[in-house]
C-alpha cells in the first residue's frame, strides 16, 4: 500500500532535516588532532569559550573572525597594537597576565580552550589542569612556515579554512611584491632598542624577518640567540655601515617613551652611516612586532617596507 503524496513528502523532509541536523552537530563537535609546540592533543572542533594569552594568536584569530572570551586585559588602554585595540575593553573576562595567570578566574569561567604561548609556557601544565591548552608560539627562526602552520591549525580547529587560506595568500602576495625591491636595496641591520641598549638581529633570529622573508643583505653577521640579539654599540653600527637600519623600539612599545632610541640612534657614529645620510632609518611598529607578532603584525610591516622602498627608487 503506497502512502499519500503529502505524507511521503513530509517523511522525506523530516528525514532530510534530521540528517542535516545530525551532520551539523557532528561537524561542530567532531574531535580532531591538533599539534602544538609540545605535543598532539585531541580537541573538540569549534570551542566556544576561548581564552587567549598569546597576542600573536589573538592576531590570527581576529583575522579568521573567531570570537574569544577571556584575555589578559591591560591596565591601561594603548598597550595592545592599534589593530587589536578593540580587545582592550569589552565583554571579556580578565585572565591575569601570561606570566601570572589568574587560575581562580579561569576555574570560575571554565573555558573550553586556552591558548597559552611562550610567555605563559611555565604555567602550561597548570593551565592544562583547568582546560585543554595549546602552545602555538610562533617559531621566528622559520617565520613564514610557522605563521602558515599556526593559521591553518586554527583555521581547521574553528572551521575557518577558507578565511585562513585567503589571509595567507594575501600575506604571501605582499611578500613576493616586496622581496625583489628588498633584494636590490642593499645591506641592512635590524636593531631593538631596550633600556639604554641596542640589540642587533640577523638571519634566523627572533626579529630577523627583513632577511628571512624579504631578502635584505646583512650588513654584518650578528650572534643573536632566540629572543635576545647581540648587544651592539654605535661604533659597531658605523663599522657595518648599513644602507638601511630598521628599528624596533621596545621602550616605546611598553610605554617608556622614545627618548633612548632618539639618543642612541642620534649618536654621531650612527649618523655617519649610509642609512642615516640617505634617510633610511625606518621605525617599525614595535607594539605589533614585540607585543604581538602574528599575521597582521608582520603583514603590516611588509607593507610599510614596500612603501618605503618604492618611494626610495
Amino acid at each position: 500500500m503506497s502512502l499519500p503524496r503529502f505524507t511521503r513528502t513530509c517523511l522525506a523532509t523530516c528525514v532530510l532535516f534530521a540528517a542535516s541536523g545530525s551532520f551539523a552537530a557532528e561537524t561542530s563537535s567532531a574531535n580532531i588532532p591538533v599539534t602544538d609546540s609540545i605535543n598532539t592533543q585531541t580537541l573538540n572542533k569549534n570551542p566556544q569559550n576561548v581564552v587567549v594569552y598569546d597576542l600573536a594568536m589573538l592576531d590570527i584569530l581576529d583575522v579568521l573572525g573567531v570570537k574569544v572570551s577571556g584575555l589578559p586585559l591591560p591596565k591601561q588602554k594603548g598597550a595592545y597594537p592599534a589593530y587589536l585595540s578593540k580587545y582592550e575593553s569589552g565583554n571579556y573576562y580578565n585572565v591575569g597576565n601570561p606570566f601570572k595567570p589568574d587560575f581562580e578566574v579561569l576555574k570560575q569561567h571554565k573555558p573550553d580552550l586556552i591558548i597559552g604561548g611562550s610567555r605563559a609556557f611555565e604555567s602550561t601544565d597548570k593551565l592544562r589542569a583547568v582546560a585543554p591548552t595549546l602552545d602555538l608560539t610562533v617559531d621566528n627562526a622559520h617565520l613564514l612556515s610557522s605563521l602558515e602552520d599556526r593559521t591553518r591549525t586554527l583555521g581547521k580547529l574553528f572551521d575557518k579554512q577558507p578565511q585562513a587560506e585567503r589571509a595567507l595568500a594575501a600575506f604571501n602576495e605582499d611578500i613576493q611584491k616586496t622581496r625583489p625591491l628588498a633584494e636590490k636595496a642593499g645591506t641592512a641591520m635590524t636593531v631593538l632598542v631596550t633600556g639604554d641598549k641596542l640589540m642587533a638581529y640577523g638571519y634566523g633570529d627572533h626579529y630577523g624577518f627583513i632577511f628571512d622573508l624579504l631578502g635584505f643583505k646583512e650588513a654584518t653577521q650578528v650572534e643573536g640567540k632566540g629572543r635576545f640579539g647581540e648587544i651592539v654599540d654605535a661604533a659597531r653600527i658605523k663599522k657595518a655601515n648599513p644602507e638601511w637600519i630598521f628599528v624596533i623600539d621596545r621602550n616605546s612599545a611598553i610605554g617608556q617613551g622614545a627618548a633612548n632610541a632618539e639618543k642612541l640612534l642620534g649618536d654621531p657614529l650612527v649618523r655617519a652611516t649610509k642609512a642615516a645620510k640617505d634617510g633610511h632609518i625606518v621605525y617599525l611598529d614595535a607594539k605589533a612586532i614585540y607585543s604581538a607578532g602574528g599575521l597582521t603584525a608582520y603583514d603590516q610591516q611588509v607593507k610599510r617596507i614596500y612603501g618605503v622602498l618604492s618611494n626610495s627608487q
